[in-house]
């Protein structure tokens, strides 16, 4: 599938950064940890030069594999940083009245990643604020 995406569509279109990714998710389920973080940090390279307005979803996607493959590798800091870009990206997406099925699974996986970095449930919820729509005036 990616030598077919990449063929009609190039190595920069969405489909096959897509691809790609599942890709990336198959190594991780496999337990190939490194073959699937530097497929999906390579999608992420490329994605940053396609229009993030468009690509919103896909970013999120990569962001948030990313870092559920940094948490398996036992790099809980660096899986906390890519959530949260993912997850911010997805807030953004949900703001904009668009769907995404998994945000509260994903900010549950962030919110108990910042447990396991040892933080008090009030530097969680600082740190998780920005996921939360804001107030009614």
């Amino acid at each position: 599938m990616i030598e077919i995406n990449t063929t009609c569509f190039g190595e920069e279109h969405p489909n096959t950064l897509t691809s790609i990714n599942n890709l990336a998710l198959l190594y991780q389920r496999l337990g190939q940890l490194d073959d699937a973080e530097a497929l999906v940090r390579n999608c992420l390279e490329v994605s940053t030069q396609l229009d993030k307005g468009e690509n919103l979803t896909l970013h999120a996607r990569l962001h948030i594999n990313l870092g559920t493959i940094l948490h398996d590798k036992l790099d809980i800091a660096g899986s906390e940083q890519s959530l949260r870009s993912g997850l911010s990206t997805l807030y953004e997406l949900k703001s904009k009245d668009c769907f995404f099925e998994s945000l509260e699974e994903f900010q549950h996986m962030y919110h108990e990643i910042l447990k396991k970095l040892g933080l008090s449930e009030s530097e969680i919820e600082s740190k998780t604020k920005f996921l939360m729509p804001p107030s009614p005036l």
